[in-house]
This record gives structure tokens, C-alpha cells and sequence, in this order.
């Protein structure tokens, strides 16, 4: 028979109900100096003992070491008192690029053959590449430039960026 393996906690986190106490309390006291927040701390803790009680046991229970109740403190007067009510907007993603695979193939190939030479560096073999491209790869360069509208020093970024990913994929 084999042993079922029990999965290590490495982050605890509180229950939902005491989580959303203790955003409540922290909300409160944003703006208190800190030993105003401390005293208000201790009150609250003596007023909901019951509760915090509850959910010190139950981070023991699941295999938490440290001080229960200065986590909580540390919670409500670092985290959940400077945590934002705003809702934060998500950035546009640009548009992606790919690039045809026989540029990929090219990059492959010219980072193979160099790739032992004495002083090679991802960066001046980009350089090396990119200055001795083959007609047939700037036909292809120049047809995506123009498909996506986009600026030789942008499509210059993309391969670079591409050259030196492909060279970590070969390394590590």
C-alpha cells in the first residue's frame, strides 16, 4: 500500500468570516497613528474574543506555527488597512506578433552555429544576426511590419526579443 502524502500549507489563510471582520475593524482605523490603532486593536480582540479564539485554533489545527494573534495584528494593520477600495482597471494587452517559423528556424540555426564561439553573448549575437539577415527573412520582416502597422524599431524589439528567448529555451 502506499502512503497518501498530505500537502504542506505554506500560506494560511484566515476564513472568510474573520477575514471579513478584520477588514471591517482595519477599514475603521485607516488613519489612526499606531498607537491608537494598537489600543484599538486590544479592545477589539477583548470584544470579539470569541471569534479570534476560534480562528487561532483553527490555523493551529492546520499546521500553523507562529503566533496566531500576531498575524492578525500584523493582517489588519499592514495589509487589509492600506489594501484599496478601488477596483483596479486592467491594462490593454497589445496585439501579439508571431513570427513566421522560418524566422524562428533562422534564429535557431544562427544561435547554434555561434552559440560555442569564444565571447558569444545573446545580445551580440543578435546583433550579428540581425545585421546579416537574409533577403527571404527581410521580405517576411517587412510583410509583418506592414500587416500590423508597426515601426522598424518595434519590429527590430520583437525579434530581438524572440532571438534572446530562444536562446535561453537552448541553454537551460
Amino acid at each position: 500500500m502506499t502512503e497518501i502524502q498530505e500537502n504542506k500549507i505554506f500560506r494560511f489563510k484566515f476564513t472568510n468570516g474573520f477575514t471579513s471582520q478584520l477588514q471591517e475593524f482595519s477599514k475603521i482605523h485607516k488613519h489612526d497613528d499606531t498607537k491608537t490603532f494598537k489600543e484599538f486593536w486590544h479592545k477589539w480582540v477583548d470584544n470579539n474574543r470569541n471569534i479570534v479564539e476560534s480562528e487561532a485554533r483553527t490555523l493551529e489545527n492546520n499546521g500553523y506555527v507562529r503566533n496566531p494573534y500576531d498575524k492578525m495584528y500584523k493582517s489588519a494593520r499592514y495589509y487589509y488597512k492600506n489594501k484599496s477600495d478601488k477596483e483596479v482597471e486592467a491594462k490593454k494587452r497589445k496585439k501579439y506578433i508571431s513570427l513566421p517559423r522560418e524566422i524562428i528556424i533562422s534564429i535557431d540555426e544562427h544561435i547554434e552555429k555561434n552559440i560555442r564561439t569564444k565571447n558569444y553573448t545573446p545580445a551580440n549575437g543578435f546583433e550579428q544576426y540581425y545585421e546579416n539577415i537574409d533577403n527571404s527573412v527581410v521580405e517576411m520582416i517587412n510583410i509583418i511590419k506592414d500587416s500590423n502597422n508597426i515601426n522598424q524599431k518595434e519590429m527590430e524589439n520583437k525579434i530581438k526579443k524572440t532571438y534572446k528567448n530562444r536562446y535561453y529555451n537552448m541553454t537551460h
